[in-house]
């Protein structure tokens, strides 16, 4: 019984066409067979000889090929909701951050409506720069600075002139609304372009991925079918923690 060894369905319908009739053939898939091809396979495949083809001798192996293109969508699939994810993200990042420069480029904000400066009234702090906190204690030493400084602050009406007068006051948090709004913008910003340049990334990437790991000869499949030595390392809620096939 001649043995053929086969890696597409197409292998398979020009052996059978040209045998002689009524000859029995021998089939074995390849073990660097494509996934997608293997897939094909199994349009061909019965579960007994019914005539007009051939004997397939190592099914268990189109089985872990079956197995292998599952895995292989699997993952692919979770790249794709990740690609999705941030591409959903994308229209109201975009928007804001657009709004958000135009609110700068404008002067910023302006007041919130309901703001009504006041002026904070306590005591003075001391400058010494011959005893300077070193960088370790910094953090501590500010929050008790703070605590013991500003509990003695409390608001009142604005001065009629100088410092907390309340044009000034209004001016001051004029400003710290644009300086907000355009860490807001830059933030907005930033976070849109990682998020571009990741679903670009990624739809390139999973291009490649499917051409390497379904199109491709591979020897995924080929072995035993088990997967678990692969390292799952989920990027969403809804991907399992620690999930193999």
């Amino acid at each position: 019984m001649p043995i053929h060894q086969v890696g597409s369905i197409a292998e398979v319908r020009a052996i059978i066409k040209d045998a002689e009739p009524h000859e029995e053939l021998e089939f074995y898939v390849r073990d660097d067979t494509p996934l997608n091809q293997a897939r094909s396979i199994w349009k061909v495949v019965r579960h007994e000889h019914e005539g007009g083809g051939g004997f397939l001798a190592n099914p268990d192996v189109l089985g872990g090929k079956d197995g292998a293109f599952r895995f292989v969508n699997q993952k692919l699939d979770e790249l794709k909701r990740l690609a999705n994810n941030s591409e959903t993200k994308l229209a109201p990042l975009t928007q804001s951050t657009n709004r958000l420069q135009q609110v700068v480029e404008a002067g910023g904000p302006g007041l919130p409506a309901s703001f009504e400066p006041q002026a904070f009234g306590g005591p003075s702090a001391c400058m010494d720069t011959d005893e300077e906190v070193e960088e370790g204690y910094l953090e501590q030493h500010i929050s008790q600075l703070r605590g013991l400084i500003l509990e003695g602050y409390s608001p009142g009406s604005p001065a009629p002139d100088g410092y907390r007068s309340a044009e000034l006051v209004n001016d001051r948090e004029r400003l710290e609304q644009r300086a907000l709004a355009e860490l807001n913008s830059d933030i907005n910003m930033l976070k849109r372009n990682l998020l571009l340049n990741l679903s670009n990334d990624l739809r390139q990437g999973i291009a490649g991925l499917e051409e390497k790991y379904l199109v491709q000869p591979t020897h995924l499949g080929c072995g035993s079918g088990e997967f678990v030595r692969f390292e799952s390392l989920p990027m969403l809620p809804a991907d399992r923690k620690g999930q193999t096939y």
